[in-house]
């Protein structure tokens, strides 16, 4: 113990790389790895994370973060790839021992308004920065992410779109919870420019898949939130349903929509094998099931996605069944192929015990902001790889640490005296 008393107390720059790094991820990826890379070193260091290891042993969130890690580890030893692709898997997924290096550090409830508002500033920054792209009063955005103006400015457009569907689930989260009008108003007006950006001028399919999900979401937060009958809560709840998926298989018969895109691959590629987009998706999911039924108990081994599955595709007599891939596009079924059960049982358990942590206080901001973090995440790993990806995997990561508590007990409100 006195050992650790002579450590540097090194909470303030952490918390200030953090910050950096948070507002990193929709503008800049040297800037994220650099901020990140003081943030680790000083938490490494630093008095205030030894002192809290011990709670740390026993927090489920971080735990759980660590075993996969392990586990991801330990995968790499029976692995069927080659050492150099298997140890390149488990370094991308090395962000998970973040969890537990950063929580100690953001436990007040004003250190957590501020990193989701560097977050959020930056990420609408970049907004505006695509509707101006869309207008074309700037010219920034790289020809190499993709042809539709506004669809990519500083990063990929599936990147993109989940960065702005991120910031809609905070922004309302914001809203919802704000007693101050004003900031809820200016969080409403961040919240539908960011829609209606990720609706018109995105042609990305990500954000817009996921919003659909983050209003079914939104309205169930809000009528939780109204101190009205159980019985008509329910029904409205009901009806946003309804409405949203009605509204979403009307557009899903629109070719000319980004619904009914989707919906045309998947028809084009399954009546004529033809290479698209949605195609490739579902031809990776099932050949992702077949790879997982080959070994479930203990996968394939960390990073051994291309060499299974390129085994199905050498068989295969289709285009889109041909093409190989060192991501299946679906995060359950990354972690089910290459650690088998315990790896997909674990990945899930940590998803749903962040989603318990959250229940402490339902109308406390950070509980709403959580959750919102969760439902953007968990959907959104059904149709991409978003703990494998670089930007998206650190952004769920930097949110969940900053958003987590050391314990179940809620921390007071903060939005009395600060929004």
């Amino acid at each position: 113990m006195q050992s650790i008393d002579r450590l540097p107390r090194l909470e303030r720059p952490i918390r200030w790389a953090c910050y950096g790094a948070l507002i990193s991820l929709p503008l800049s990826v040297a800037g994220l790895n650099v901020f990140l890379g003081i943030a680790v070193l000083f938490a490494l260091i630093s008095r205030e994370f030894w002192q809290a290891a011990p709670q740390l042993v026993r927090h489920p969130i971080a735990m759980i973060a660590v075993l996969l890690l392990i586990l991801l580890a330990i995968g790499t030893l029976y692995s069927s790839a080659p050492d150099s692709e298997s140890f390149n898997y488990l370094w991308r997924y090395k962000k998970l021992i973040l969890i537990p290096l950063l929580i100690p550090f953001f436990q007040e409830p004003r250190f957590r308004y501020q990193a989701i508002t560097c977050f959020s500033l930056a990420t609408f920054l970049t907004v505006l920065a695509s509707w101006s792209e869309f207008f074309q009063i700037t010219h920034m955005s790289d020809p190499a992410y993709g042809d539709f103006t506004g669809d990519s400015v500083f990063v990929m457009h599936i990147t993109q779109g989940y960065l702005f569907a991120m910031l809609v689930a905070l922004a309302l989260s914001l809203f919802i919870a704000s007693k101050n009008l004003y900031a809820r108003l200016a969080w409403l007006i961040i919240a539908a420019i960011t829609v209606a950006d990720i609706c018109w001028v995105m042609w990305g399919k990500t954000g817009k898949v996921t919003l659909v999900i983050l209003v079914i979401w939104g309205c169930w937060e809000w009528l939780n939130s109204q101190n009205w009958r159980f019985i008509t809560k329910s029904i409205l709840q009901v009806l946003c349903i309804g409405l949203v998926l009605g509204g979403t298989a009307i557009a899903a018969k629109n070719s000319a929509l980004s619904f009914g895109v989707i919906r045309t691959e998947l028809e084009h590629s399954g009546s004529t094998g033809e290479i698209t987009s949605q195609g490739l998706r579902r031809e990776f999911a099932k050949t992702g099931v077949l790879i997982f039924l080959k070994s479930p108990w203990i996968g394939h081994g960390t990073g051994s996605i291309m060499t299974e599955q390129s085994r199905f595709a050498h068989d295969a007599i289709t285009p889109v069944a041909k093409v190989v891939t060192v991501n299946l596009h679906n995060e359950y079924l990354m972690q089910a192929t290459q650690v088998g059960v315990l790896g997909i049982a674990l990945f899930i358990a940590w998803i749903v015990t962040s989603w318990f942590y959250s229940l402490n206080s339902v109308l406390a901001w950070q509980g709403i902001a959580l959750r919102g973090v969760l439902v953007v995440f968990a959907s959104g790993c059904m149709f991409n790889s978003y703990l494998w990806d670089h930007i998206e995997g650190y952004t769920f990561i930097l949110l969940l640490a900053t958003l987590v508590p050391m314990n179940r007990i809620s921390h007071q409100a903060f939005f009395a005296k600060n929004t």
